[in-house]
């Protein structure tokens, strides 16, 4: 039980009812805006993001993440008959999905005996600047530590202490207890590590807005900006397994135990209404008719 007299509005958003509330609103669009009745195909494209919200809060092995998920899982039941209400069974497609899964919180494997740690960028940012101006001279030499990537400022150095600098970096975080890896970002193609890591995180890499120095956490290690919770953001099946369903018009009643990629969903779609997959899409349709 809580109790949200003493608390502002927006709590809302960290509890069950805010996804109550995205599907009144839902309901409420296709009934006023006639969604699905005209010519052409209607995308609607609902968030339920008090799971996010209370899944950063409590951490997923919770009561109150329990809770919401039993809670959606009703809400998603009335909606279903809603829509066959609304347009007929099998008049319609559905999809759903996440963006991305959960990290057990560090404490909560810690007390199971398990291997974990946290990792704070901003206590880091303060460690890592005093150290460089400890090596060279220079204060605040590095911007930002954010989503495993180092912001440098090397304008001020010359060009043989800009690359003096992104070593010391590299060698700093390759030394630290809670990093697997660290290393140059323009450098990811040539790392020794296994192709599919590689892989994602040069999907992580844009020159014209990525840090300087990359780095890898150990599993079970989080990027925190608390103790209690949790958070997300790397590789591990624990924050990438997601599940991914299609329901409806001439989709068969089958499971595939095999990976696909969010970045799916757009070809798949498009190749199910036959035309063409956005102009930047990079996924594989899949087959969704018999």
């Amino acid at each position: 039980p809580y109790t949200f007299q003493q608390q502002k509005q927006s709590i809302i958003k960290k509890t069950p009812f805010g996804n109550s509330i995205v599907f009144d609103f839902a309901k409420e669009l296709i009934r006023n805006e006639k969604v699905g009745r005209g010519a052409s195909t209607d995308f609607l494209a609902i968030s339920f993001s008090a799971t996010d919200y209370i899944g950063h809060h409590f951490g997923p092995n919770s009561v109150e993440v329990e809770d919401t998920y039993l809670r959606l899982d009703e809400e998603l039941a009335v909606f279903i008959d809603f829509l066959d209400e609304t347009y007929g069974k099998r008049n319609y497609v559905l999809f759903l999905t996440a963006d991305h899964g959960a990290a057990h919180n560090p404490q909560y494997l810690l007390d199971k005996k398990v291997p974990a740690g946290y990792f704070f960028a901003d206590n880091e940012l303060i460690q890592l600047n005093n150290k460089l101006e400890e090596q060279f001279g220079e204060k605040d030499a590095c911007k930002s530590i954010i989503n495993g990537q180092v912001y440098l400022n090397l304008q001020p150095f010359a060009k043989d202490k800009q690359q003096a600098i992104s070593d010391y970096v590299v060698h700093y975080f390759q030394q630290h207890e809670a990093v697997q890896s660290a290393f140059e970002m323009h450098n990811i193609s040539n790392l020794s590590i296994p192709p599919f890591l590689k892989d994602v995180l040069l999907l992580s890499y844009l020159p014209a807005r990525s840090g300087q120095i990359g780095f890898v956490l150990k599993p079970a290690y989080l990027d925190a900006y608390a103790t209690t919770g949790t958070s997300h953001g790397v590789w591990n099946p624990y924050d990438t397994k997601i599940p991914l369903l299609f329901y409806g018009n001439g989709i068969p009643g089958k499971t595939k135990n095999e990976k696909v990629f969010i970045t799916d969903i757009a070809p798949t779609l498009a190749n199910y209404l036959g035309i063409s997959p956005p102009n930047g899409c990079i996924g594989q349709a899949l087959q969704l008719k018999p």
